[in-house]
């Protein structure tokens, strides 16, 4: 009898031990995905490239947006050694500096920040989630799964832009949505405002 339960009790432990492989796998493959987000300046330039943006633009946006990291970093290693880290005069110098950020998504078109994004393995896609019953978004005929990938005029590559581009214009006009629905390209045109939607990011490759 004593040798059947440490025979069960080795087979609960191979068990847990399975069990908990796929976990850590899980784990493993999450944290290579960061690392194939933690870009040099060099695959930040490549990746430039391959969304089609000049070679020289591509090596100048970098090369600003690294002085800017630089100079943000100068600015807290004197705070700290001067003992201002957390104050208003900090915060206020930290403001200046990134009021001089080049945003890469001004400087490119949308379709070269879209393949730009895929390529430094950004999300760039917005995903219906769910769907809030009633909401205008329900009544208009999204469905969990949908790909919003145009509202209005806008190009859409997270969440902020959306919400954003439903606060713009006037409140309840009729705008056209596009979004990708197993793979098919629709268009719905819902009222300016809430849609009443859960969202979820993705990196889906660009289409073309």
């Amino acid at each position: 009898w004593g040798r059947m339960q440490s025979e069960l009790a080795d087979l609960r432990h191979r068990v847990v031990m399975l069990e908990q492989r796929p976990v850590a796998n899980a784990a493993l493959e999450q944290e290579n995905e960061r690392a194939e987000r933690a870009r040099t300046p060099e695959q930040q330039r490549d990746a430039l490239v391959q969304a089609v943006v000049a070679f020289d633009l591509a090596e100048d946006l970098v090369w600003q947006r690294s002085q800017i990291a630089l100079r943000r970093l100068e600015l807290r290693d004197r705070a700290i050694r001067e003992g201002w880290i957390n104050s208003e005069r900090y915060r206020d110098a930290l403001q200046r500096i990134n009021a001089e950020q080049v945003s890469v998504r001004d400087e490119i078109s949308p379709d070269a920040y879209d393949r730009f994004l895929y390529e430094t393995g950004e999300d760039n896609r917005v995903l219906v989630d769910a769907v809030i019953p009633g909401s205008a978004g329900e009544q208009n005929g999204l469905m969990p799964g949908d790909i919003v990938e145009r509202y209005a005029e806008t190009p859409i590559f997270n969440g902020r832009d959306l919400r954003n581009a439903t606060s713009d214009g006037i409140s309840g006009e009729l705008v056209p949505v596009q979004v990708r629905r197993e793979g098919e390209l629709q268009e719905i045109w819902l009222p300016r405002g809430p849609i009443g939607i859960q969202l979820d990011t993705a990196r889906i490759e660009p289409q073309g």
